[in-house]
């Protein structure tokens, strides 16, 4: 075993929820001392408006940690010199939309980690939540890895594989994903302490899960009902899909029913709160989060 220093330094970078449960779990850990938080500006471009759940969390329950709020590369680049002179032991970083420059990767005495919601080298990139669901995938997983100067595609310390049911949401898949984390950084840290090296990426397996498009969450009578179903479930509740008819748009969410009865012709329906898109093989209906009139 490694003489690591107890607790270890930690810098922690991420913003969104799945962020928030990495941040958590370090934060009851009693070898790790998160010493600064780097965050989104809720006001950044091309973000804003922004929720921020990390920001939140840390503002009601963690006030006494620093927190650096950042709007691009840049930001990460000044502020890190003087909020850690002395750099810190790890950087551990999940769901964070900027690269951590090299120049500060190298700060990490120890190790400079990553979380990846995928089983990597699968879905490497921005959206591999969403783009399993949109694919029909029956597993997907968490991985920690290195941070390299490529995105996700550092050597993997821990994995956890999940099962996919095929009824799972953004939200509710992400939540699942997230209840791995504690394990994950605790078998990943004993890697670390180990000295063992970690598994470097197939890269001959490498797949990538780019941000799904706007119009990859619309919805439409000419598409089958497994891409109406996946469509919905993958814009909840972050992105909500939108299908629109002459109520107005109306943004669609789970629970999804398939009912597999001819309706001959296609037709849309709204009954209450739940909207009905009927196709010659089937039916399938969504509840109505919002509908947009005009």
């Amino acid at each position: 075993m490694l003489p690591f220093p107890m607790p270890l330094s930690c810098a922690f970078f991420g913003a969104y929820p799945l962020s928030l449960a990495a941040l958590k779990a370090l934060l009851v850990r009693d070898d790790v001392r998160v010493r600064t938080v780097f965050t989104l500006d809720p006001k950044a471009p091309k973000y804003a408006p922004f929720h921020n759940h990390v920001l939140d969390f840390l503002r009601e329950q963690a006030p006494a940690i620093p927190v650096v709020l950042t709007a691009a590369t840049a930001d990460i680049e000044a502020a890190f010199p003087s909020c850690c002179p002395a750099g810190v032991d790890l950087i551990v970083c999940c769901a964070y939309p900027f690269k951590i420059p090299a120049s500060i990767l190298g700060r990490a005495q120890i190790e400079a980690l990553n979380l990846h919601p995928s089983m990597l080298p699968r879905y490497r990139g921005a959206d591999p939540v969403r783009r399993v669901i949109l694919n029909g995938e029956t597993e997907t997983g968490i991985t920690l890895h290195r941070l390299v100067s490529r995105f996700d595609a550092g050597p993997i310390f821990a994995q956890r594989l999940v099962a996919l049911f095929g009824n799972e949401d953004a939200g509710a898949l992400s939540l699942r994903l997230s209840q791995e984390i504690p394990a994950l950084l605790d078998e990943g840290l004993r890697h670390l302490r180990s000295g063992l090296a970690p598994q470097e990426q197939d890269e001959s397996l490498a797949t990538f899960a780019p941000a799904v498009l706007d119009e990859e969450l619309h919805l439409s009578l000419d598409l089958d009902l497994q891409s109406l179903s996946r469509r919905i479930r993958a814009g909840w509740p972050f992105r909500p899909a939108r299908f629109c008819t002459d109520y107005g748009t109306l943004s669609l969410a789970p629970p999804v029913v398939i009912e597999n009865e001819n309706h001959g012709n296609k037709s849309v329906r709204v009954e209450g709160e739940r909207c009905f898109l009927e196709l010659p093989e089937a039916c399938i209906s969504a509840r109505i989060a919002a509908l947009e009139k005009g």
